[in-house]
């Protein structure tokens, strides 16, 4: 009987320590990975990419002119509109495709084994779908959102996670200048 309940409690404070550490590498509001534990992540898939000689993209989102919903609908709806953004990222994609929350309005999402080419296509398809929703705001009524993404691939972009995550910021600071809600993939330049 001792063995037992010491047994049951060991496993009582295992899933404590789980569900703390989850919880320490999560966001809050989106539900999605940190910054540092995604960057670690990255940095696991990463390896696995160059040792096996493969594909690796990234993208970098950026909720567009959130400032403005912030200022003139207020932060419960710019929090409505990260905590639904988050769980749209969290719902689609596959398992072992990595996302978080990069900071404020800003997104990652790295796809483990997929192209330029399958990236932007998988985010256009978010874009679609975001774009598309109603937000509901306390003085009534509703507002849309949408977001601009940079689109980044190994090997092709770089061999690291510095370079990749910097191909993928100029990109989309590239489809900001062009008119936002769009995505900028690794084989397109804007000028």
């Amino acid at each position: 009987l001792v063995a037992e309940e010491l047994w049951a409690r060991l496993h009582i404070r295992l899933d404590q320590a789980r569900f703390l550490r989850e919880r320490s590498d999560r966001d809050s509001l989106s539900g999605l990975l940190l910054r540092r534990p995604f960057l670690e992540a990255l940095d696991r898939y990463l390896a696995a990419a160059q040792r096996d000689h493969g594909a690796l993209s990234l993208a970098l989102i950026d909720i567009d002119r959130f400032k403005k919903i912030n200022n003139e609908h207020g932060h419960l709806a710019g929090d409505a509109v990260i905590a639904r953004f988050g769980q749209l990222l969290r719902q689609r994609f596959r398992f072992e495709d990595l996302r978080c929350r990069w900071g404020g309005e800003e997104f990652m999402v790295a796809f483990s084994g997929q192209t330029g080419d399958f990236a932007e296509i998988a985010v256009k398809r978010l874009l679609d779908e975001f774009a598309s929703l109603d937000f509901e705001i306390a003085t009534g009524g509703s507002l849309r959102a949408t977001f601009t993404a940079g689109v980044a691939h190994h090997p092709h972009d770089g061999p690291s996670a510095e370079a990749l995550i910097r191909c993928a910021d100029d990109r989309l600071y590239e489809g900001k200048k062009a008119g936002r809600n769009r995505v900028v993939r690794w084989s397109e330049r804007l000028t």
